[in-house]
């Protein structure tokens, strides 16, 4: 089985300590780490940088109180807290902005970011979905 090292609070330290085969990867954490401290921590990797897949976890969830360094980071919107989040369109844009940020830094893939909407309907399974299965259903 597969292990990831959450990334904040220090813990990038760990990969010091621990056998290379430890860890298949690691988890970035932008509420914990700035984008300019990530990438210098990843460089400071060097030849082992290639050892670990990294991971952009863009955590928007919705942080009320502890944002944190989100605020540094390209991908989150001054608007977080008063956007509409039910719009796919704001998601199109923050998955957009997120892929930026995560090919400018490297990163070898991202967490999906999910939002809980207040009703679960059709709309809202649909943007889950790869867009070659989104289809409407059929008209009765």
């Amino acid at each position: 089985m597969a292990m990831y090292l959450q990334l904040g609070h220090e813990s990038w330290s760990l990969l010091d300590e621990v056998d290379e085969n430890s860890y298949k990867g690691v988890v970035l954490s932008p509420v914990n780490d700035g984008p300019a401290y990530v990438n210098e921590r990843l460089s400071r990797l060097k030849n082992k940088r290639n050892l670990y897949e990294v991971i952009l976890d863009p955590q928007l969830y919705n942080p009320a109180s502890q944002k944190g360094k989100l605020n540094e980071w390209s991908f989150y919107p001054s608007d977080f807290e008063t956007a509409d989040r039910s719009a796919s369109r704001w998601w199109i844009q923050r998955a957009t902005e997120v892929s930026h940020q995560a090919a400018t830094m490297k990163a070898d893939a991202i967490c999906s970011p999910a939002f809980l909407d207040k009703k679960y309907s059709n709309e809202y399974y649909k943007f889950g979905l790869p867009r070659n299965l989104r289809h409407s259903p059929a008209s009765n």
